[in-house]
């Protein structure tokens, strides 16, 4: 998986496509926090700024962790959105 390109296609797809892996559910947790030293440094804000949390975990249908994701960002310029789903046009991996 560390060898694919994930340009223009999202993960799930290579995951379905490719290794015929399934997400069929997640549990995501958004949340306001203070920033902590390792945020100050990668996001560039000030101590104890105020940032965003999400944390991800995403299973199959045998109920195995897949995903397991934690994201951080700046809350003076975050902004979340997501597609549940399969869209109707999913892009194909190629091999």
């Amino acid at each position: 998986l560390l060898s694919v390109s994930l340009d223009g296609v999202g993960l799930y797809d290579v995951l379905e496509q490719r290794y015929g892996m399934h997400v069929v559910h997640a549990s995501e947790t958004l949340q306001a926090r203070s920033a902590d030293a390792e945020d100050e440094k990668i996001l560039k804000v000030r101590k104890l700024a105020s940032v965003i949390s999400i944390e991800r975990i995403a299973y199959t249908y045998q109920d195995e962790v897949i995903e397991v994701r934690s994201t951080v960002g700046r809350s003076d310029s975050f902004r979340y959105a997501i597609q549940l789903g399969q869209a109707p046009s999913t892009p194909h991996i190629d091999d």
